[in-house]
């Protein structure tokens, strides 16, 4: 019988690391440890050198490029094109060395627990192969036999093989499928569960990495914690109670010495104060006993407390809609007359109640009737605002704590509520999801599929399973978690290729992860035994082979497994098949059920951005408009700083070679060129094109989230309840969607977006009427085959607050080519709760008036004066204000379009004051200034630079702005750049003390 009175030994193996290549020469890989050790750093080769010597790790957790490039052994690959030089580093072996601690043999086990191994690893400990793995999401634990271990001296080493080699032998053994378009990456990566972005994406670099790319630790105990399972539940009352399971490890020869061990509960609160606590005999509660292959028992120890709290705890609320409450749960184990622990487990978590409403809508809206597909948080039903994920860096132990806290805040200050995590990368660690819950970010976590036809053979099935129940377990404490999703666009490729006959990975969407997700969250029912939509035919995994996997598939595009599933309790975290998902047959793009991945206008039908307002679904979880970043970000992939000229360079232009390389996005030269020949004038000036695609993104996100906010309409109305652009971050320098890039630099778009997303926003958009019929977009204005006629405007209001307000509401039109302008005040205007109210509908747009013919024929006057549509020049500004204090509640403004007709001041009176040390500027103007980027020379907003409040600003006159500023800029030379001054100019600040 073992004993349990010594404490947890727990290490983690954060030092001592050695990394080097594998030499083929060397047939015993065990013999590579006899290469020499400590090398110092190598130069030369990297091929050849990095196999004859062990150097010392930089950084722990690990990843070989990281090794090599601060060793100097290769050239930085996020500039030019490096990229193409370091692919050698993919397609071979390598290996990781470490001492473990000397370990106490009087205790029963030594366990090795590897949080992540990036990808294919052989686990030896001193002379023994104990692990092989094939699973970078997976949470591998391995027991060290005592027969193994020496009494000093022991190491463990790891050996990584090739991911990209094994993706193309498994392709050989079992077929080459479809997986997205060519930059999507090879279709072999389908095979090898590892982040699919590194075998490159249409915003991401080729990049194969490998390494013990997370946490390791020894554990060296007798009886320990194992898991807790700290279920915070709140029920549609919203009543609140805490229920405990706690997993324990111990030896499987006995159960003895749980039978005196105690386990005591501790619920604690801010500032860790404690809320209430209990002490538990082990022997008074249900046990479950399983058995592993190693040789340890665990024993799940049910319901060690079951609290009601209603009176003690608070709601945990998404972020806007109250506090982001937190509680430690705090479990000790207690042995055999011990009064110390011997271990300890402690869970933060949040109270809250997450509904996924799928509800049938009585009344239709322009696409028809259909289903809701809206976030009820706590009985409150959310409009959510956000973006797509993609993992922040190609070589994950490059970030910090600190950037990942340092991104999420900038999307919550983006006035963001809600964070997709896309099926292309990886299940992200702790920190993340810890940072969302203290920020009250709510998330969408897709199982890592994406994009392809993804197989479902027995290994591939149980290693799939065993991965959702690793990073379910893992993450279910957190409140922040909204939403699992089964995969990314797999449903989707197949349905528009149309030459698949089956996507094997049903099994997978449809059944395995549903019913890990609803046997791991929430309070499962123990009587609930599956889904009654379940396809009758699922076959088991243990029974499913390669050979009937074809005969065996539940659900084709014809034969759909109906959604939503059946919950496994009322407290269960919703569960949605795939990303997009909708009706009968899978149809992906049906804007009446289900979510959509909006792509017709960059890609598909290659429509306008101006017509997003027809374009929308129930909820849009992916649409977007790509931009090239700051000329600080792209300084960096060239390795240089910019010329004094662009023109031309032949380089520093945006058709470069290395332009191309650093831009992923598929057919990116002709979908560029259609949309910025519709919007803006030609250039050959680098530094004037990067202005003009970022003001396109600006500008098209911004009216995509208004436009579809608008359609928040209330109760029965909720018509779309979610925007999520594509996407929010970068993972190395380039051209992308991002609304910042790499270096956390935010693009004009990120504030565009916020304005929209404020708790209390207005929108407004222009109709131009035409003389005839015509295919152009209803914003813009004609001087061609067609004519405009005269223009009407559309305003609404924005409330995502639980109470009405009422303000005043105030137009004021400026015309950009004379001194004429005219204000009207509405009056008083109610914006309803928690939706968007229509303020006006088709109200005139009013423009200077028409100057008499024959005045016009003697002064050679405008042809837009010609046709009697004087609005063409006119900018019109939209303010809401607080009745009594006459404060700015929200403000915006719509510019005549397409902007290739519209010629902007030329001397707008730009006026920028600083106040003093306030960290303040106000900003004004005498003419209407749209997209005003301001920036501190050489500069880009990032981290460690001066960092704006609000940025990308549309100024109208007798309409100054206070901005925050985060930094001084009090010593600094401050440049802004707007639209018709692309290129920028030194703002001269007036300082006010």
């Amino acid at each position: 019988m073992p004993s349990v009175s010594a404490k947890v030994s727990r290490t983690t193996l954060d030092s001592g690391w050695e990394w080097k290549q594998r030499d083929p020469n060397v047939v015993d890989v065990l013999k590579e440890l006899q290469h020499p050790h400590g090398a110092e750093e190598k130069t030369g080769e990297a091929e050849a050198s990095t196999k004859k010597a062990w150097l010392p790790a930089k950084v722990s957790p690990s990843e070989v490029h990281v090794e090599l490039l601060k060793n100097g052994l290769i050239p930085d690959p996020f500039v030019g094109f490096n990229e193409h030089k370091v692919q050698w580093i993919g397609e071979v072996e390598w290996l990781y060395t470490c001492p473990l601690p000397d370990i106490d043999s009087s205790r029963q086990y030594a366990v090795l627990e590897f949080q992540g191994l990036d990808t294919l690893c052989d686990i030896y400990v001193n002379d023994r192969l104990l692990l092989s793995v094939d699973n970078m999401f997976q949470t591998h634990l391995v027991r060290v036999p005592k027969d193994v271990l020496k009494a000093s001296n022991n190491v463990v080493l790891l050996h990584f093989k090739s991911a990209a080699k094994l993706a193309k032998e498994l392709e050989a053994e079992m077929g080459r499928v479809r997986a997205g378009s060519t930059n999507l990456g090879d279709p072999s990566r389908v095979y090898v569960r590892k982040a699919q972005y590194g075998w490159r994406w249409d915003w991401g670099p080729e990049l194969m990495t490998c390494g013990p790319y997370r946490p390791i630790t020894l554990s060296v105990f007798d009886l320990c914690i194992h898991d807790v399972n700290a279920r915070a539940l709140v029920s549609a009352n919203l009543s609140r109670k805490l229920k405990v399971d706690v997993e324990l490890s111990l030896g499987e020869s006995s159960q003895d010495p749980l039978k005196n061990s105690k386990l005591r509960v501790t619920l604690k609160g801010q500032e860790k104060t404690v809320m209430r606590t209990a002490e538990i005999p082990i022997k008074d509660r249900v046990l479950d006993t399983v058995h592993d292959s190693d040789g340890i028992t665990a024993v799940n120890v049910k319901n060690v407390i079951d609290w009601e709290l209603d009176d003690k705890v608070k709601l945990w609320w998404p972020v806007g809609y109250g506090e982001q409450a937190l509680y430690d749960v705090e479990v000790e184990l207690i042995g055999e007359s011990q009064s110390e622990p011997i271990d300890i487990h402690t869970q933060r978590t949040g109270f809250r109640r997450v509904k996924l409403i799928q509800d049938d809508l009585q009344e239709a809206d322009q696409y028809g009737k259909g289903k809701t597909f809206l976030f009820e948080i706590n009985g409150v039903r959310m409009f959510m605002g956000g973006s797509n994920w993609i993992p922040a860096s190609s070589f994950l132990t490059t970030l910090t704590d600190e950037r990942y806290r340092a991104w999420l805040t900038l999307l919550r200050d983006g006035n963001q509520n809600m964070v997709r995590i896309w099926g292309g990368g990886v299940y992200e660690p702790e920190i993340f999801y810890e940072t969302c819950d203290e920020l009250g970010l709510l998330v969408w976590q897709d199982f890592q599929f994406a994009c392809g036809v993804y197989p479902a053979h027995d290994a591939f099935v149980k290693s799939v399973k065993k991965e959702a129940e690793d990073n379910v377990k893992r993450m279910r404490k957190h409140p922040s978690i909204a939403v699992w999703c089964g995969n990314n666009e797999d449903y989707q490729m197949v349905l528009q290729w149309g030459d698949v006959p089956h996507l094997p990975a049903t099994l997978i969407y449809e059944h395995v992860l549903p019913s890990v997700v609803a046997a791991l969250t929430g309070d499962p029912d123990p009587n609930f035994k599956g889904y009654e939509h379940s396809p009758s035919d699922i076959p088991q995994s243990s029974t499913l082979s390669k050979s009937t996997l074809a005969s065996s598939q539940p659900s084709t595009p014809a034969n759909p497994a109906p959604f939503p599933y059946k919950l496994s309790s009322d407290y269960q975290t919703p569960y949605h098949p795939g990303s997009p998902y909708g009706g009968v047959g899978w149809d992906t793009a049906d804007p009446t059920i289900g979510d959509v991945h909006q792509w017709n206008v960059w890609g598909g039908k290659e429509l306008p951005w101006q017509s997003y307002d027809v374009l929308g679904g129930r909820f849009v979880s992916e649409f977007g408009m790509p931009s090239m970043p700051c000329m600080k970000t792209i300084e960096a992939w060239m390795g240089k700083s910019r010329p004094e000229k662009f023109i031309g360079d032949r380089e520093w232009h945006a058709q470069s070679k290395i332009m191309a390389q650093h831009c992923r996005a598929g057919a990116f030269e002709r979908r560029f060129a259609i949309a910025m020949n519709d919007n803006f004038r030609l250039t050959e000036d680098l530094e004037v094109a990067v202005y003009n695609t970022q003001l396109m993104q600006a500008e098209s996100m911004a009216y995509a989230y208004s436009v579809w906010r608008r359609k928040w309409g209330g109760p029965g109305k909720e018509y779309t309840a979610g925007v999520l652009v594509w996407q929010s971050n970068d993972c190395w320098p380039v051209t992308s969607w991002a609304i910042a890039d790499y270096f956390l630099r935010p693009k004009p778009a990120f504030f565009t977006i916020a304005r929209q997303l404020a708790p209390v926003a207005l929108g407004v958009s222009r109709t131009v009427v035409k003389n005839r019929p015509n295919d152009r977009p209803r914003q813009f204005y004609e001087f061609g085959a067609f004519q405009s006629v005269s223009a009407t405007l559309d305003v609404w209001g924005m409330n995502s607050g639980l109470e009405p307000i009422t303000a005043s509401l105030e137009l004021h039109f400026v015309d950009l080519n004379s001194d004429w302008e005219h204000k009207e005040q509405v009056g008083s205007v109610t914006l309803l709760p928690n939706q968007s109210t229509d303020l006006l509908v088709g109200v005139p747009c009013r423009g200077p008036p028409k100057k008499p013919e024959q005045e016009l024929e003697a002064a050679g006057g405008s042809f837009d004066e010609w046709t009697g549509c004087t609005s063409s020049t006119v900018v019109v500004g939209v303010r809401l204000l607080d009745s009594k204090t006459r404060e700015v509640l929200a403000r915006c403004a719509d510019w005549p379009q397409p902007f290739r007709f519209v010629n902007p001041p030329s001397e707008p009176g730009l006026e920028v004051v600083v106040k003093g040390a306030s960290g303040e500027i106000t900003v004004s103007v005498k003419k209407p200034m749209k997209c005003v980027v301001f920036n501190v020379v050489g500069e880009g907003g990032g981290l460690g630079e001066v960092r704006w409040g609000d940025n990308a600003l549309d100024l109208m006159p007798g309409d100054p702005q206070k901005i925050k500023v985060i930094g001084d800029v009090g010593k600094k030379h401050i440049r802004a750049a707007w639209f018709g001054n692309e290129k920028g100019s030194k703002v001269d600040l007036v300082v006010d003390q």
